[in-house]
C-alpha cells in the first residue's frame, strides 16, 4: 500500500520518521515499509533501509545487527544529534535511549530531549526547497498506559507537548508548514476527574490511592481521540463519520494526501 512517505518522495521532498520505541515499531515502520505483518522485523527494516526512501530514521533503539542493513543501503549514523541539522548527507539515522525519568533522550551517548531532537531534524529536513514530511511519534505514552502508570504515562504526555510547542514555535512564522497532532487510540481507558490536573494525579499517586482519576484497562481502547490541525483550514464535512464531529483514523491519511497534492497543484 502507498504511505504518505511514498507521495512525499514522489513529489520532492525529503522526509523524515522519528519514535521514541524501536525502529521496528507498528508506527514508524507504518510510515516507512512494506509487509503483511506487524511481526516481521527482518522484512520491515530491511524494506525501510531499501526502499522507504526516508532521508531521516530516529527512534530509541536499532538493533546493532540491523545497523549495516542501513548503513549498507546508503544511510550515514549521527552520533550526537547537535549535529543532524548541519548534515549534507542524503540519508542519515540516529538511535537514542530514554533514561529512568523517560522524558530525557540519549542520541548514541549524548543526551538530548524529544523536542531538540524534533528541532534538529525540522532543520536537517527543511533545507529541501520543495518541502518535507516528518512524523514523530511519542511512542511511550502508550507503555505508560498499558502499565496503569500515570506517572509513565504522564512524563511521556509532557516529553511529547513540550516537543509539540517546539515544533509550533518553528512554523509559526512560516506560511508552508502544517501541523498534525492526534493519536492512532487511547490506552488504559483512563477516566478523569473533569478539573484534574497533572500535578493532582501524580500527588494521588503518590499517597497510593487513586481520588481523582481510574484505569478500567490495560489494553487499547475506542476511546474517541482528538485530532488537531494547525496551518490549514480542512472541511471535516468531507471525512465525516457518523457526525460532523468524528472522522475515521484512516482518514488522517486522506487529510495529509489532500494537503499535500494540493498544494503542489496551487
Amino acid at each position: 500500500m502507498e504511505t504518505i512517505v511514498d507521495i512525499a518522495h514522489g513529489l520532492g521532498k525529503r522526509t523524515g520518521v522519528i519514535a521514541t520505541e524501536e525502529l521496528h515499531g507498528a508506527t514508524p515502520m507504518g510510515f516507512s515499509a512494506h509487509s503483511n505483518s506487524r511481526g516481521n522485523t527482518d522484512e520491515l527494516l530491511s524494506s525501510a533501509a531499501t526502499s522507504s526512501n526516508v532521508n531521516l530514521f530516529a527512534s530509541y533503539t536499532i538493533h546493532e545487527k540491523y545497523i549495516p542493513v542501513f548503513t549498507d543501503a546508503g544511510y550515514t549514523r549521527i552520533t550526537d544529534a547537535d549535529l543532524i541539522s548541519e548534515s549534507t548527507e542524503e540519508k542519515i539515522i540516529g538511535s537514542y535511549s530514554i533514561l529512568a525519568e523517560y522524558e530525557p533522550m540519549m542520541v548514541d551517548g549524548s543526551f538530548v530531549s524529544f523536542d531538540r531532537l524534533v528541532t534538529e531534524a525540522l532543520e536537517y529536513l527543511s533545507k529541501d526547497e520543495d518541502g518535507f514530511f516528518l512524523m514523530a511519534e511519542g511512542s511511550h505514552i502508550d507503555h505508560g498506559g498499558h502499565n496503569n502508570d500515570i506517572r509513565y504515562m504522564l512524563d511521556e504526555l509532557l516529553a511529547f507537548d513540550n516537543m509539540i510547542a517546539a515544533v509550533l514555535e518553528w512554523a509559526k512564522d512560516r506560511d508552508d508548514t502544517v501541523v498534525i497532532v492526534t493519536a492512532d487510540h487511547e490506552t488504559g481507558g483512563l477516566i478523569l476527574d473533569r478539573d484534574a490536573t497533572h500535578v493532582d494525579m501524580l500527588e494521588a499517586q503518590k499517597k497510593g490511592y487513586h481520588d481523582c482519576f481510574e484505569w478500567t484497562s490495560t489494553g487499547h481502547t475506542n476511546d474517541d481521540v482528538n485530532l488537531y490541525i494547525n496551518g490549514a483550514d480542512i472541511n471535516f464535512a468531507e471525512f465525516s463519520f457518523k457526525d460532523e464531529n468524528r472522522i475515521k483514523n484512516i482518514e488522517v491519511f486522506e487529510i495529509m494526501k489532500t494537503l499535500m497534492i494540493g498544494k503542489e497543484a496551487e
